[in-house]
Formats: structure tokens, C-alpha cells, sequence
């Protein structure tokens, strides 16, 4: 009875097990900012749950279109801007590169998440 009791906690109130010793503990939020710049400077402060992705935080928020690649998604497209040979859409978190491809980049708790619109000679400048 008591097992029964448990599992209807853990899967009614968001419990998760931590490890195998039987530890619950709760589930919380993180907030991050996702800020989408092009010229012009659209912020959101969001309340993240889960295994979100930053990729998955931008299509909540705007209209996506990428490329998909076995090593990750490419941003083609967000609110009608497209890329082109001469500008790009790159994903920066807290201002860097986050060393893999945003639809990867499990966010942290206070990050700043960026889809910055840069000239192709301004994206190369990360990747230094």
C-alpha cells in the first residue's frame, strides 16, 4: 500500500527519483532570457521545465524555419528574415558560441540565449 502511495506521488506532483537510493526531490524551473536580434531587440523571460532545448525555446516564440544535419539544426529563418551568402542566424548563450548546436543546448538556470542576424564576416568572428 505503501509502494501504491509513492508512485501515485511521484507521478501526480512532478516528483522525479534522483538516483537509485530512493531520493525524490522536486522539479524546478529555471529561468533564461531569449533574445532574438536583428537590427531591432525582442526579449522573453522564460520559465523552462524539462529537457527543453534552446531551439525549442525559440519556436515558442517565434516562426522557425532550419535545416536539419546529422551534427544539428541550422536557423534558416526566423520571423520572415531568411539567411543569405552575406548574413547568418547564430546562436550565442551568455554572449558565446555554446560549443554544440542549439537544438543540443540544454539551457542553465539565468542564461541569455541569443539569435543574433550577423554578416557573414561578424558570425566568422565567433568561431575563432
Amino acid at each position: 500500500m505503501i509502494a501504491v502511495v509513492l508512485i501515485a506521488v511521484v507521478i501526480f506532483s512532478g516528483f522525479q527519483f534522483a538516483n537509485l537510493t530512493g531520493l525524490v526531490v522536486l522539479s524546478q524551473p529555471i529561468s533564461v532570457q531569449l533574445v532574438i536580434e536583428n537590427g531591432d531587440r525582442m526579449a522573453y523571460v522564460l520559465d523552462v521545465e524539462g529537457e527543453e532545448t534552446a531551439f525549442d525555446l525559440l519556436k515558442g516564440v517565434a516562426v522557425v524555419d532550419y535545416e536539419m544535419y546529422s551534427t544539428g539544426i541550422v536557423v534558416s529563418e526566423i520571423n520572415g528574415l531568411e539567411t543569405d551568402e552575406n548574413h547568418h542566424w547564430i546562436c550565442l548563450v551568455n554572449g558565446e558560441l555554446p560549443g554544440r548546436p542549439c537544438d543540443f543546448y540544454g539551457p542553465e538556470d539565468g542564461d541569455v540565449i541569443s539569435f543574433v542576424y550577423l554578416t557573414s564576416e561578424e558570425a566568422l568572428g565567433y568561431f575563432k
